[in-house]
């Protein structure tokens, strides 16, 4: 019975850790598509930064998750810009 209980957060884990890459990976599409003039790339941006929190808070890589919070305010800005000013 404890090989199952130990066994469920880490695959919980797993699943997070792949969703988290894939949302980091889909942050670097939306760079490259606000780069080539696709408003819509702050709005992915900006859905993928709870992953981004998630992995550097798991992690404890404390200044990337710092800069999370900077890239953050910029994806809000861009949002703000382009669609709600």
């Amino acid at each position: 019975m404890t090989d199952v209980v130990q066994t469920v957060p880490s695959k919980i884990q797993q699943v997070m850790d792949i969703l988290s890459q894939l949302a980091i990976f889909a942050g670097a599409v939306a760079i490259a598509g606000i780069g080539n003039g696709y408003p819509y790339g702050f709005i992915v941006g900006i859905a993928c930064q709870p992953f981004w929190f998630y992995t550097t808070w798991r992690h404890r890589q404390w200044g990337i998750f710092l800069a999370s919070l900077i890239y953050t305010y910029g994806w809000a800005s861009g949002v703000y810009y382009n669609f709600l000013k």
